[in-house]
């Protein structure tokens, strides 16, 4: 008996490159990769449609047959509006189209807790944005709203825990910030629960790793003090500071002719005072419990690197 198929954007990105590990032990897996991205090592398995979300043909392809289809790509870097814009609200409606027309029954779309504050960010706006488009579709959709993500293969957050488990914290803004967190394989696990146990639809979930009410910088400062044995160094990154080097980012990024990560957008995302969401309805419809909190991962890297040596 043939296995169901599911359809992937972003497979090449490092959520994407996490949940094809889970998905092809239950799935037959359809990834759409962008044609600079075509060499990018994926397992063989996968079947792969080159193109990207402006190739209409390539997304029909993608898309044809599928059980469900899982939306991961979008822009997180940007100079203006439109570089967030273009992937994040014209792409998607592409892909939407696309679903549509090859009759496509379910449909996840991996947005953010930043849309819930679409005023901070053009990514957040566009995120909002997608997720409204979404709410009038004629197909099964859900959405989930993680906070930061972080784990194998990620560029961004993982880094900075890394150093963080040296000895040094920087600090975003204010030690009370309050931000959840969640390990990219429960993540995976979430939409996994999402594949196997249809949820009631249109339904918009937040997900974190189990602490509710999060975390500060003060209590992250505990927690690494625990699991390493030694109290890390708090380096204070005032707003003003990080509002100066984002524009400093932002010129560089456009005398280079390259998207910025860090911006003055970002500043605002990482000087926000609460990035904290709830588990209690992705819990209750999917049956989903995350099982990797903060000190688990850091405890289990701390001894993965000690037995190293």
């Amino acid at each position: 008996m043939a296995r169901p198929i599911v359809a992937v954007t972003g497979a090449t990105g490092f959520i994407g490159r996490n949940l094809l590990e889970s998905l092809l032990l239950r799935y037959e897996v359809r990834a759409l990769v962008r044609p600079r991205s075509f060499t990018r090592t994926l397992p063989p398995e996968v079947e792969r449609i080159k193109g990207d979300l402006f190739d209409q043909g390539a997304l029909l392809r993608l898309v044809d047959g599928a059980y469900a289809v899982v939306h991961l790509a979008g822009a997180i870097r940007g100079a203006a509006y439109e570089d967030f814009s273009r992937p994040n609200v014209k792409g998607f409606l592409n892909l939407l189209e696309a679903c549509q027309e090859r009759g496509v029954k379910r449909f996840l779309y991996l947005s953010s807790l930043a849309a819930k504050n679409p005023h901070l960010s053009p990514y957040a706006a566009t995120k909002r944005q997608a997720e409204e488009f979404l709410k009038e579709a004629p197909l099964s959709w859900h959405v989930f709203r993680p906070p930061a993500v972080y784990g194998p293969y990620d560029q961004g957050l993982t880094p900075l825990i890394r150093l963080v488990l040296k000895g040094y914290l920087p600090v975003f803004g204010s030690l009370k910030n309050r931000f959840s967190l969640i390990y990219v394989e429960d993540l995976c696990e979430a939409i996994l629960a999402w594949l196997k146990n249809p949820p009631p639809p249109g339904r918009i979930y937040e997900l974190h790793d189990g602490r509710p009410g999060g975390y500060s910088w003060e209590e992250v400062r505990e927690i690494v003090t625990r699991v390493t044995g030694r109290a890390p160094r708090v380096f204070l990154l005032p707003e003003k500071i990080l509002r100066m080097a984002g524009y400093g980012a932002l010129w560089a990024a456009k005398c280079l002719g390259k998207a910025p990560l860090f911006s003055p957008y970002k500043v605002n995302e990482l000087c926000h005072p609460d990035w904290t969401c709830a588990n209690d309805e992705i819990s209750k419809d999917l049956g989903w419990r995350p099982r990797w909190p903060l000190e688990k991962v850091l405890a289990e890297w701390v001894r993965d690197e000690r037995g190293d040596l």
